[in-house]
This record gives structure tokens, sequence and C-alpha cells, in this order.
């Protein structure tokens, strides 16, 4: 058997010298594998989807090594344990945060519990077990809107719905639309100027609260009605407080209009009260926390707020909050109610059999869901309900005929961004 002739000392000390030097070629570096101590949930536990259906948020580990640092370059498996699902992307390696995430996980066909098993490959460290619960596929699809909207009002006049307002990206006016459940169609009726603001039926008219720029940190709020019947417009005298990004609601025959942003002011608590039979504005109590893009409604004579986005802690940043707050006119009073399951912001509210059922939105704006909540303000309760088959934030929702409806929102992942799509839920 031949060997390769042998190099002399000389080139092999020539070659030792050349790979010493400071100047010398690199090899590709590998990334580093650390030793795992720990596997941890860093999100997508305790989710619900309807049955079949992925859920929303991938669930995520993140591993730690032995100075509780992330373990980078670790293996971690993703096993469908219970429910008969299913999951892509499987197998995943932490990254230098040392998360890891499966690729989707499809729930089973049948209702109730399903579990994956996160674990460390090879490895006798603890695994998690994530839970999620598959629901009932109680959502129905019903005819679109003739115009796309995001942030419009909608509700219900002499026994007839209607959306109106709102903005798209490719409309300058969008049309009043009125609903026939008959027909499962939208008939378009007045255009009017497309408007982020907030409305509130109240006495046969929606009243639309809105605010024209007038330079670069000044607005200017007005107050408009529409009577749906002679289709017809209305001024009225404008609110007291100049800001953007409020939330209206009508309680024993007056409007409140809620929250919302000033320029340099931040969020805010402010209250005013509009009472049509004299055309005037009246300050209320403050609420206890400042927000804005929260869910709104009102029950028995009282008025509740939900969630929204408002300060974070210390005031220099913003927060998503899960907190509720109720005010009785009777006594110009509010007073806490218990918390969402989770921050939301830009939900949709409305009111049925005496529950308030918020929709849509999200943990943060960008983060948006389909799930569905109800609160129960005799018991102080919540409730997850069936989710929509639509992702959507800023939508808004309104109940005719014992029928939840709704109507058209935002999705990050449609190419027009603004919804046409309408869904009805009949618990």
């Amino acid at each position: 058997m031949l060997r390769p002739a042998a190099k002399p000392l000389g080139a092999i000390t020539a070659a030792m010298a050349i790979l010493s030097c400071s100047d010398a070629v690199s090899l590709p570096n590998k990334p580093e594998v650390h030793a795992a101590a720990a596997l941890e949930m860093q999100a997508g536990d305790s989710q619900f989807a309807t049955v079949g259906h992925p859920v929303p948020i991938n669930p995520t580990v993140v591993v730690l090594d032995g100075a509780g640092g992330p373990a980078q370059g670790v293996k971690v498996t993703f096993t469908v344990t219970s429910g008969g699902g299913s999951a892509t992307g499987s197998e995943a390696v932490t990254d230098s945060a040392g998360f890891a995430s499966v690729g989707s996980w499809t729930l089973g066909p049948e209702l109730g519990t399903n579990t994956m098993t996160a674990r460390v490959a090879g490895s006798d460290v603890a695994p998690f077990v994530f839970i999620a619960t598959a629901m009932c596929d109680c959502w129905k699809s019903k005819g679109a809107l003739n115009v796309r909207r995001i942030k419009a009002g909608s509700g219900v006049v002499n026994g007839t719905l209607y959306v109106l307002g709102g903005y798209n990206q490719r409309d300058r006016y969008l049309p009043v639309e009125e609903y026939d459940p008959a027909s499962d169609t939208w008939t378009a009726r007045r255009q009017m100027p497309p408007s982020s603001t907030a409305i509130a039926p109240l006495n046969g008219r929606f009243y639309i609260v809105g605010a024209d720029q007038t330079s670069s940190t000044t607005v200017a709020p007005w107050l408009d009605s529409y009577d749906p019947i002679n289709d017809t417009m209305m001024r009225h005298a404008p609110p007291l407080t100049s800001r953007t990004d409020v939330e209206a609601v009508a309680v024993g025959g007056r409007l409140y209009v809620l929250g919302g942003q000033e320029w340099g002011q931040g969020y805010l608590n402010t209250v005013e009260m509009y009472d049509p039979a004299t055309d005037m504005w009246t300050l209320k109590a403050p609420m206890k926390t400042g927000r804005r893009f929260m869910a709104v409604a009102a029950v028995n004579h009282m008025l509740y707020v939900i969630g929204g986005e408002g300060k974070g802690p210390g005031g220099e940043v913003s927060q998503s909050l899960a907190s509720v707050e109720a005010y009785d006119p009777a006594t110009d009073t509010w007073s806490p109610k218990a918390s969402l399951p989770g921050p939301l912001v830009d939900a949709a509210a409305s009111v049925m059999n005496g529950v308030i059922y918020v929709v849509g939105g999200g943990p943060l704006y960008w983060q948006q869901r389909p799930y569905v909540y109800a609160y129960d303000p005799a018991r102080n309760t919540w409730s997850v309900q069936p989710p929509m088959r639509t992702t959507r934030s800023e939508a808004t929702a309104s109940v005719l005929d014992g029928v939840l409806y709704v109507i058209g929102g935002l999705n990050y992942s449609d190419t027009s961004l603004a919804l046409p799509t309408v869904e009805a839920y009949k618990p």
C-alpha cells in the first residue's frame, strides 16, 4: 500500500507559521451549542380555536443554560399528545435568544382539550405541555358589504341594521349601508365623508362624533347626526374637549363620549355627556384610567369601558389594558369590574340578552386575534366564546333579532387591509 510522501519538516513548520499569523484566513464559525438546563413556555399556551383550525399563536419555548442565559443551538421537538390535531415544523433549533417555535398547530376534529408537548431532544430537562381548547364552528359568513371599511359604526334603528362611517385606502366617500337579513344583502344609501370617528344610535338617529385637524397640533371637534328614515344629516353643538380616538355610547337617552387622546396631553380619562333635548354638553366624572382604542357598551343603564391602550409604567410608553370600568349615570361615579382574560385593544362590543360580547382586536394593535369574550354584568365574570372565522380588529358589532353581527374591520394579512366581510353568531 502506497503512503503519501512525507513532507519536509521545514514545510510543516512554515505552514504552522502561516496559520498563526494575525492575517490568516479564518474558518467559518459554527453556532455555539449550549447545554440545556431548563425549558420554559414563552408564548402560545391556553389558546382556543375552531375545531380543525390552527391556533393563532404558534407555541414557543425558551431554553436556558445552567447560568440562566439563553441556550443557543438546542434541538426542541413539538409533539401533539392529545386531541387528534397535527403540527408542522415539529422540530426546531433554538436561536441566539434561546427561542424555538413549532411551525403550526392545527387542533383536532372534536370539541375539547388538545395538548402539545415541547421537549429538549435527547435530554432529561422537564418538558412543557401546551393546552388549547377546540371550540365549535358557530360563526356563519354573511353577505359582504358593498364597500370595505375600518373603524365604522353600526347600530339598529327601527328594526334595521345600518353601518356607516369608517375609512379605507381607496374610496374618498363611503355610503351608509342598510342590511336586509331576509336576502342577506346590503344596500348602499347616501354618501358620507370617510371618518374614524365614534358613532352611536340614539333616539332613532346615529350620532357621529369627530374632529377636523386645524393645525399640526390642534383639532376642532364636531357632532353630526344621521336620520336613516329620511336619509338626512344635521349639525349639532360641538363637544367641549378637543381630542381624537374617542368612543361613544348612548345611555338613558343621552350620548356619552369617552377617552381618546389630545395633542400633547396623552391618554385622556375625560367623559362628556350630550343631551339631545337641549343640544348641550356637560363634563362628567372622569374614568379612573385614561385610554383610547377601547370597547364600550351599555347594559341596564350602566356604561362599561373595556380594555384599550393607556399609559405604561412611569407614563413613558403605552401599554395594552385588560381593565374594565363601569359608570353609573345616576350617581356620576365609576367603579372597577372584573378584568378581561388578557389585554385587548381595537376590539368591538355589543350587547345581547344582557351580556356584553367583545370581539376581535388583540393584545397589541398588530397582534390580531379572532377571539370572542362575553361579560355577564350580573355575575361580574368573563367567559370565552367560539372564535370568529376571520381575524380582525377595528371592526364594528351590532345585534339584530338575537344575532350578533361583526362587520368590516382591519386584517393585516388582507392585501386591501380593510375588510368587507360580515360574520354572525347566535348563542
